[in-house]
């Protein structure tokens, strides 16, 4: 009977030997193999008559050097059983990660050992692209906000340890919603690790760069001596962005704010070096973009008064503080009135009058310039209208718009409704927008400004000189005339430089069939000069400063 039973319990074990979804393979005590299983066949390739009496050293992968089998033999012999992950090798030769136990079977003085395993190849790639989903940033490859936390505090770390700096530089495209909105989201991803390239490109192997989101960036740069490394990295990065971005479909600048902050000059730990960078960046921002700014204690109280800057500005919306200035612009030979333009102002209740220079900037950061630009066209439309049934036949109203508004779609829809509101004729209303703006994508803007045309807006390009015009492409564009930035009247007639640009933007003008306005004439000797080079129309604080509606007197110009 008992006989049966063990005969019973050796059928059950081969059984399950045969069956069993691990690999298992015996060998004897010198560890030579006396048995594996079908899966063992299965998964490794190896099948049982090419593996019996030879030792399991043909699964070896050579990732494992000598000392790790020497590690885990001694294991087994000392504690009866070993178990981790190894690697090994199939037939085929591929390189397969596996969980392997092996056990020390003693019974009457015979020694054997089991060796059971799974194949966990697939297991370990499912793990590897969950860290990867969790850690890198999946258009540019970079670490995304969660690894680079755990990077700066690793950085961090080591620097208390060492004594040496650790450098926080966060990189914020500069208006890089509008890029994306022009170009659109692909054109853009493509831009976007066109410019991670350069960025890499500028780095160290103590530099690390990561993508927060968006169109924020972060280097980390380990192990410095000397912050002012820090800045030789940023201007790095700045000179590799300056260059053009080209490809068939765009091409592009682009450009970043950088912030510095640095461990521990400036702060205790990595949350605060953070927050002084991110304070740094902004500042950067407000100081025109495209430029750097290393943390200072004074910045928290400038981002304070910018913060409530911003406020103030929701406020005065809704308060109706804002009114419109109106200055002339005159014909160049006759000292008539060819136009008005309007000109924006914050009437403060406390600060009193606010110039535009202050506040324009901060209402597009704060995503405010939709509804002061749209209450500055109606407004100026209206006022036109009032003269008119006053007796003044005033030729033209201009009005500025922001690079903001132009790439909004409602824009035409203000503009027409304006017009039809106060029964503008065609050719009343002029819009100024700047060269940079009109540039910034010229094929939208052609599109987009023959439309305004087909309303009977007058378009002119203000502060012309200063961008980057292509002239291909200025011709094309249905704009009726060019405004000379004041940078090249300020200096006439004395300085030779601007005289030669003075009257070269005006006979490219005048071959364009373009007329040409100069902003900023102060004396008589300007008037002269720009007189004699043809410039058609004059405007500045010799005719006239900006002033309010009811200050200005028609009778000077008739």
């Amino acid at each position: 009977m008992d006989a049966l039973r063990i005969e019973e319990k050796l059928r059950l074990y081969a059984s399950a030997f045969e069956n069993a979804l691990e690999c298992m393979m015996i060998t004897d005590g010198s560890r030579r193999v006396i048995a594996v299983n079908p899966a063992f066949e299965r998964i490794t390739g190896f099948q049982a008559a090419e593996v019996v009496g030879k030792r399991p050293s043909f699964l070896d992968s050579k990732t494992h050097n000598m000392s790790f089998y020497r590690r885990m033999w001694r294991t087994v012999q000392e504690t009866g059983s070993w178990q981790g992950e190894i690697q090994s090798r199939r037939r085929t030769g591929e390189i397969y990660s596996e969980w392997l136990s092996v056990t020390a079977l003693s019974r009457d003085g015979v020694l054997h050992y089991l060796a059971v395993f799974t194949d966990i190849t697939h297991r370990k790639e499912y793990e590897s692209t969950l860290y990867a989903l969790a850690n890198y940033d999946s258009l540019t490859g970079l670490p995304n906000r969660n690894l680079f936390n755990d990077r700066l505090e690793s950085a961090i770390k080591h620097a208390r340890q060492s004594g040496e700096k650790v450098a926080l530089l966060l990189l914020d495209m500069d208006r890089f919603k509008s890029v994306r909105m022009t170009l659109g989201q692909s054109t853009t991803d493509q831009l976007l690790q066109a410019a991670v390239s350069r960025i890499k490109k500028c780095l160290g192997p103590n530099e690390s760069l990561a993508r927060l989101g968006g169109d924020e960036f972060a280097i980390v740069a380990e192990r410095l001596q000397d912050p002012k490394d820090a800045m030789r990295i940023a201007r790095d990065v700045l000179g590799s962005m300056s260059r053009v971005f080209l490809s068939r479909e765009y091409e592009r600048y682009l450009t970043c704010s950088i912030g510095i902050s640095i461990f521990p000059d400036d702060c205790a730990d990595a949350n605060f070096l953070q927050k002084n960078a991110d304070t740094a960046t902004y500042q950067a921002k407000l100081r025109g973009r495209n430029n750097i700014q290393v943390y200072g204690p004074d910045m928290h109280l400038a981002t304070f008064e910018q913060l409530l800057l911003e406020n103030n500005l929701r406020s005065a919306i809704s308060h109706e503080e804002f009114c419109l200035f109106y200055q002339p612009i005159v014909d160049a030979e006759t000292g008539k009135l060819a136009r008005m333009e309007s000109l924006i102002r914050w009437n403060h209740p406390e600060l009193g009058l606010i110039q535009p220079d202050v506040f324009i900037r901060p209402a597009e950061e704060a995503g405010l310039i939709d509804k002061i630009g749209e209450w500055v066209i109606r407004e100026a439309c209206q006022q036109f209208q009032t003269w008119r049934k006053g007796g003044i036949e005033l030729p033209v109203v201009s009005v500025n718009v922001s690079a903001v508004q132009l790439r909004k779609m409602n824009l035409f829809s203000i503009v027409a409704s304006s017009i039809r509101d106060n029964r503008l004729k065609p050719g009343e209303l002029e819009l100024e927008i700047t060269e940079s703006a009109a540039m910034q994508n010229p094929e939208a803007s052609f599109g987009f400004l023959e439309d305004l045309s087909g309303l009977g807006v007058g378009l002119s390009i203000d502060d012309f000189g200063v961008g980057y015009s292509s002239l291909a492409y200025l011709k094309r564009l249905p704009i009726h005339r060019l405004k000379i930035d004041r940078s090249f009247v300020k200096d006439l007639p004395e300085d030779a430089d601007s005289k030669a640009i003075a009257a070269a933007i005006v006979a490219m003008a005048h071959s364009l069939e373009l007329g040409v306005i100069a902003e900023g004439v102060e004396s008589q000797s300007q008037l002269d000069y720009l007189r004699s080079i043809n410039c058609d129309e004059l405007q500045g604080f010799y005719f006239a400063r900006p002033m309010p509606p009811a200050e200005v007197d028609f009778t000077r110009y008739q």
